[in-house]
């Protein structure tokens, strides 16, 4: 009878470890891979551990967004899409960057650190730029270590792997998954898993462990967070003590969020006590903190959702860290826009750019630039005391006219009216006392792209560029409006001769103005001696000093001035005729009783020497 029985047993048994390897094979064969996260489901709605094991993004990569590890539950994966360096980071690796940096920053923190998988939008990288545009003598390189669904148990630990690469100052932004409510902590989830994970060679094995526990879980038990709030202070403190430890600067981030709840399985609901802790020990450790949450508490608009910035709320925030790294006198300067925006750059997202835009693209045998809808913004911001606003646009219509206007600091600066073609003024800003300068560019009418495109188009902005002067460094009198402020009433109208030759007569002095953009050291005025006396003598000023002269035939004039010792950005260009002449006067079959001197085609600032480009 029991030898019956242990041959039952054994045959039993045997049954058992032959299926198994039967199952086994069969799972090799088929390729069966798992994920030690993905075998444990969530233990409620608010545990989203599983997810970001199994998220994927067909669209952008056949690989998974994330990877197991078993020190960090999970980590990015560099072979997704184009987002992630090799370790894991966005603007690194590290290793790199530390080889590169003269000064390193590395951002530590969840998703909203990370930023969106599909846009190149992350705080980060915002300030990165910022940094490269206020002080790229010192050689700032900003490296993003966030990670989508990091708390901070997961966060202290990836920080220790930061801090072997010596970084200068590290960002600490966390609490919004620490405060989600589950049965199992972060610590306690990570045992589990690493239990799962000492199985991983038996592809049978962790699928029947988890089955197992399955069925023992006790999904009735009591709700705590994924890291309570005291394990959460405590892993701030240990980020802290780990900075210092490693010559690191640590800054502490209040997580930001949108809206407020009161329901007790809501994360919302225990957030701002982790904000409160992170305020606290920044207060009892003496540590850097930038208080986001308040930065961001009446700006909803900056929100794509309850806790993730849209690209403005990311361009938000890297301002608010660059105005914090100057105001500690890490930084010397912060301006948060270039003086000159180009919008056919490279680049996805100009934060000089406001509403109103469509993506970069080539002008047809032009340089790139950005169509505008009917209205669009732009921000430019001075580094001095510029007083110039210059613009570089393309007009096209069926209709060969395009009218508009464009405004700074609620003035009309230009008012268009213009055929197709390119468009370049240099416009007066010097009345907008405000250092950053919000330009509007509107239509009265848009145009449809075509049949493919049925986009309402404005105007294609090649350029915005502010400039020392209001005044050109080439100025074409015969193109210019009458109420130009670069010539003075010693002009006449503008005219065009029977051969072609078009620009303006001058009175027996007349006065125009020009600005220098680059070092100009030379001017050049090309003009006209017309006089029927068939002689015609004069000089040329430059602010004040006599520095040219004429005498000559009628005949057309090209006079180069040498200007290098001549101070200022605003070079006035004064023409004084000796021997003026009134058409009338001499021919009385002519009805033009004007005061004639030269007749002006052109003047222009060049650099001349080894360096002039």
């Amino acid at each position: 009878m029991r030898t019956r029985v242990f041959a039952h047993l054994r045959l039993a048994l045997y049954s058992v470890v032959v299926g198994v390897a039967l199952v086994e094979v069969v799972l090799r064969l088929v390729g069966y891979t798992y994920s030690p996260l993905a075998l444990i489901p969530a233990d409620n709605r608010n545990d989203f551990r599983p997810g970001h094991m199994a998220s994927r993004d067909e669209r952008a990569s056949d690989e998974p967004l994330t990877l197991f590890d078993p020190e960090l539950l999970w980590t990015p994966n560099p072979r997704f899409g184009n987002v992630f360096a090799l370790d894991g980071t966005r603007g690194g690796p590290l290793a790199e960057a530390r080889a590169q940096a003269r000064k390193l920053i590395v951002a530590v923190g969840d998703s909203n650190t990370l930023g969106p998988r599909d846009a190149p939008d992350h705080w980060p990288g915002y300030l990165q730029d910022l940094l490269a545009m206020n002080a790229p003598e010192d050689g700032w390189r900003v490296v993003n270590a966030g990670v989508y669904g990091y708390s901070s148990f997961q966060g202290l630990r990836r920080a220790r792997d930061v801090l072997r690469h010596k970084p200068d100052l590290v960002y600490w932004s966390f609490g919004a998954n620490d405060a989600h409510p589950v049965r199992q902590t972060d610590e306690d989830y990570s045992r589990r898993v690493g239990r799962l994970a000492g199985w991983r060679w038996l592809r049978v094995a962790p699928p029947l462990l988890h089955a197992w526990w399955h069925l023992r879980d006790d999904t009735s038990g009591p709700v705590t967070n994924r890291v309570p709030l005291a394990d959460y202070r405590r892993n701030l403190e240990e980020f802290v003590r780990l900075c210092r430890e490693a010559g690191a600067r640590p800054v502490l981030l209040t997580r930001p969020y949108r809206g407020q709840s009161n329901a007790p399985d809501h994360w919302m609901s225990h957030a701002p006590a982790y904000n409160q802790a992170t305020r606290d020990v920044a207060a009892a450790r003496g540590v850097d903190l930038v208080d986001v949450y308040e930065a961001f508490r009446a700006t909803p608009q900056l929100f794509a959702d309850e806790s993730h910035f849209t690209r403005r709320g990311y361009q938000r925030l890297a301002q608010e860290l660059l105005g914090d790294l100057h105001a500690r006198k890490l930084v010397g300067t912060a301006f948060l826009y270039h003086a000159a925006v180009y919008p056919g750059a490279s680049a996805s997202a100009l934060p000089e750019l406001g509403d109103g835009w469509y993506a970069a693209e080539d002008w047809p045998d032009g340089p790139r630039g950005r169509w505008t809808a009917q209205e669009a913004h732009a921000v430019v911001e001075r580094r001095g005391h510029e007083a110039g606003l210059e613009v570089d646009l393309e007009l096209f219509r069926s209709t060969n006219r395009t009218t508009g206007r464009i405004e700074a600091g609620g003035r009309t600066l230009l008012r268009i009216d213009h055929p197709n073609g390119r468009l370049r003024r240099m416009l007066d800003v010097s009345a907008i006392p405000d250092a950053r300068i919000d330009v509007r560019l509107m239509v009265d009418e848009t145009k449809r792209g075509s049949d493919r495109d049925p986009r309402p188009l404005g105007l294609f902005v090649h350029s915005l560029v502010l400039r020392p002067t209001p005044f050109a460094p080439l100025v074409r009198p015969g193109e210019l409006d009458d109420d130009r402020r670069e010539l003075s009433a010693g002009f006449w109208w503008a005219e065009t001769w029977a051969d072609g030759r078009r620009g303006r007569w001058t009175k027996p002095d007349a006065v125009m103005r020009l600005g220098r953009i680059g070092g100009e050291n030379r001017l050049v005025v090309e003009f006209s001696l017309e006089s029927p006396r068939g002689q015609t003598a004069g000089s040329f000023e430059v602010n004040g000093r006599r520095l040219a002269s004429f005498r000559g035939p009628n005949e057309r004039r090209v006079e180069t001035i040498d200007i290098g010792g001549v101070r200022g950005d605003e070079i006035v260009l004064r023409v004084r005729v000796d021997t003026p002449f009134v058409p009338r006067a001499l021919d009385e079959r002519t009805r033009d009783a004007r005061t004639l001197g030269v007749f002006v085609h052109e003047a222009r600032l060049e650099r001349a020497g080894p360096d002039a480009r």
